[in-house]
């Protein structure tokens, strides 16, 4: 796997599946951040500030991560997600 692959797949696990987003993002990000979904702000602290909310919201996350590959500068990773006992997915 490629660094970046296995940055993105750390992020996601440690940061949001494991419920450590402020290690994580510090752990796996550098010195810029740009977040593509909607509603998360760019930069660590974006990251943070949404994930942080989403945990509290989703105690219980069965996340598991189906594929990732990097297209040039773009990074893709495709998870699945069971949030509190399959309420959301």
């Amino acid at each position: 796997m490629s660094r970046k692959i296995d940055n993105a797949i750390g992020l996601y696990l440690e940061g949001i599946r494991d419920g450590n987003p402020r290690e994580a993002v510090a752990k796996y990000t550098g010195d810029r951040y740009t977040q593509h979904s909607t509603g998360v702000r760019d930069g660590a602290d974006g990251f943070v500030e949404f994930f942080e909310g989403f945990i509290e919201r989703n105690p219980v996350r069965d996340i598991q991560i189906v594929r990732a590959l990097v297209d040039g500068q773009y990074l893709f990773v495709h998870a699945y997600q069971s949030l509190n006992n399959g309420e959301a997915e």
